[in-house]
Formats: C-alpha cells, sequence, structure tokens
C-alpha cells in the first residue's frame, strides 16, 4: 500500500509519542533487552514488528510477558494504541497507523514482501505522529525500513538503532546508520535508557 506524501504541517498529525521497533534475526534477545527495563507505566505506546512466518505459531508474545513488566499483546485491525503497551504485528500480516487506529493487511505470499513491511509501518507513524514518532531497528540479516527512518528524520522524530557489538546480525541496523543516518547508535538496554529520558522530557507538566 503506498503511503501518502508527508505533511509537516497536516493538523491530522496526533502530538503523542508513539515507537516502532523493526527486529528480525537475532531481534529477539534484543527486544528482551530493550523492553525489560521500562516500567509497566512507560507513557508510550510500542509497536513491534519481527519477520513471523504466517503458518507457523509464534512464542514471542508468551517470551516478552515474562520478561517486560508492559501490556504485551497481538495488534487488532482497528484498535487505537496506548502508552504502556506492546502491540506485535501479526505473523504475516503488516501494520500502518493510521487516524482510526490500526490498520492491518497480509502480506503478499512473496519472500520479499516483509523487507518492504517495515517501511510502511515507519512511514505510517511519521505521518501520524510527526516529530513524536522514533523508529528503532534491531538485529536482522537483511537492511530494510531505510525509507521509513528518513521520513521519521524529515518530520524531525527520533531515529535509533542496535550497535554492532550487541547484534547477532548487523545488516538491518548497518542500513539504519550507514543509509537512514540514525541518531542514536547503542545496545538495546542503553536504547531502553535513552526511551525514558525522552519519556521524562516529553511529558505534559503536571
Amino acid at each position: 500500500m503506498a503511503s501518502p506524501a508527508l505533511a509537516l504541517t497536516d493538523p491530522a498529525v496526533d502530538r503523542s509519542a508513539i515507537v516502532a521497533i523493526v527486529a528480525s534475526a537475532g531481534g529477539i534477545a534484543a527486544l528482551v533487552a530493550l523492553l525489560a527495563p521500562l516500567p509497566p507505566d512507560f507513557p508510550f505506546p510500542i509497536i513491534v514488528a519481527q519477520h513471523l512466518p504466517p503458518d507457523l505459531p509464534s512464542k514471542l508474545p508468551a517470551v516478552l510477558r515474562v520478561r517486560t513488566r508492559l501490556t504485551v499483546k497481538w495488534a487488532e485491525a482497528g484498535e487505537a494504541a496506548s502508552g504502556g503497551t506492546v502491540y506485535l504485528v501479526p505473523p504475516g500480516r503488516q501494520l500502518e497507523v493510521r487516524k482510526n487506529g490500526f490498520e492491518i493487511e497480509a502480506l503478499p505470499p512473496s519472500s520479499s514482501s516483509w523487507l518492504a513491511s517495515p517501511d510502511a509501518l515507519l512511514l505510517s507513524i511519521a505521518l501520524r505522529h510527526g516529530g513524536r514518532a522514533i523508529g528503532i531497528m534491531l538485529s536482522g540479516a537483511l537492511a530494510c525500513g531505510v525509507a521509513g527512518l528518513r521520513a521519521i528524520r524529515r518530520v524531525g522524530g527520533i531515529t535509533m538503532a542496535q550497535n554492532a557489538a550487541s547484534s547477532t546480525h548487523f545488516a538491518m541496523p548497518t542500513g539504519a546508520i550507514d543509509l537512514a543516518k540514525a541518531e542514536i547508535v547503542l545496545p538495546p538496554a542503553r536504547l531502553a535508557q535513552a526511551l525514558m529520558i525522552m519519556a521524562e522530557e516529553w511529558s505534559p507538566p503536571q
């Protein structure tokens, strides 16, 4: 699905923050390390796109639920994102964030279809959340999501990537760093610290 052109001053932009994480080979360990330090009242919704085959059962929700204090669930079409929750993109599906909630579609049955889906997710949060969009690229064997991360940078959002020393497969973070010029490059646990600093800085005054 083609995403509309970026509109930096679009009045429909949601100024609340949202996090989109893309991970593939070696990504589960990185996800655990990133999500585990976050408190249960972490204010930003988190969407996780992990390369999952559509015809095999996934243990990802169970793995993350016992290793994080956040709520973890499969994303559902039409659902509105809320803080303190990790939304997992269902196997074989592509998710985009829209004004009326999550838009979820089946991926075409081709080996290359998943390589395009991270861009769709990241572009959608850039359009919907503008400067409060945060895109994170974790371990993966193939580079993808570069266009989506660039879009987040263009609207003033934040881009992050896992560093080489902590990555099982560095191709995906390399694309984020070399091609999309990710601004923050750290091990997953340090990325979590960066998120907590942003949550503190971006919290509305009491």
